[in-house]
């Protein structure tokens, strides 16, 4: 299933909507605090069955004890549960369509005017496999009710611990990329400059590298550069003599 393909349009009709939301957000909160850093971990090194996720959040002008709004998106079959803000147990709850919503407490931190928030939950049936024999991975992200401090690169950062065995090849975001030479290690990292709604990652488990729609595209793009560049040759050809 690539990004064409109707899964791959509804991710990113769901992705669209989450920027609305945060746009929304951001004019709403002006000025109650922002998102200085998010810093994700996911372990799904046991074959996929689960994810594990730690999630933690560095906030400014956010006085320690103040509830916070954190939203979900569901993407797939994947599904969030047994959601934790530090110690602390948190319920979500349904809202209408494709999320869900809680409320968590912000903690102070050793600075001065910030905070934090550490989340950590499991992500079930977070892998699926296609005809194609791919694996097509969802990771939704806990986001919180604040804007980022400014958009800027490195705000959200995102490890992926996978299988060795597994090659990725393509994802959301782009630019995810084994943080070993080889990618042996299983070890995949990204960053961006806002908080995204998914991680999500498409692999195969021979172990082989495939290419994926990002790199089809820029060859295709490249094969009509070339083609344009010939014709471009041959009509100089022809006027020159």
């Amino acid at each position: 299933m690539g990004w064409t393909s109707p899964g791959g349009v509804t991710l990113l009709l769901l992705v669209g909507v989450a920027w609305i939301l945060l746009a929304v957000t951001a004019r709403g909160v002006e000025g109650q605090g922002t998102v200085r850093s998010a810093h994700m971990v996911v372990d799904l090194s046991g074959a996929g069955s689960e994810a594990r996720v730690r999630l933690e959040y560095l906030l400014d002008g956010v006085p320690e004890g103040r509830p916070l709004g954190l939203s979900v998106l569901r993407f797939g079959a994947a599904r969030v549960a047994e959601v934790r803000a530090g110690e602390e147990a948190v319920a979500l709850r349904a809202l209408p369509g494709v999320a869900a919503a809680a409320t968590v407490t912000a903690v102070a931190t050793d600075a001065p005017g910030s905070a934090r928030v550490v989340l950590s939950y499991e992500v079930t049936n977070p892998v699926t496999a296609h005809e194609d024999q791919a694996l097509r991975g969802y990771l939704p992200v806990l986001t919180l009710d604040l804007p980022p401090e400014e958009a800027r690169p490195g705000l959200f950062q995102a490890e992926l611990i996978l299988p060795g065995s597994w090659r990725l090849s393509d994802a959301f975001p782009t630019g995810l990329a084994p943080t070993a030479a080889d990618g042996e290690a299983g070890r995949w990292a990204v960053d961006l400059p806002v908080v995204p709604s998914v991680v999500s990652f498409r692999a195969h488990l021979d172990g082989r590298w495939h290419a994926g729609l990002p790199l089809i595209l820029d060859l295709l793009a490249g094969a009509i550069l070339l083609l344009f560049a010939s014709l471009g040759w041959k009509h100089l050809r022809q006027v020159a003599r």
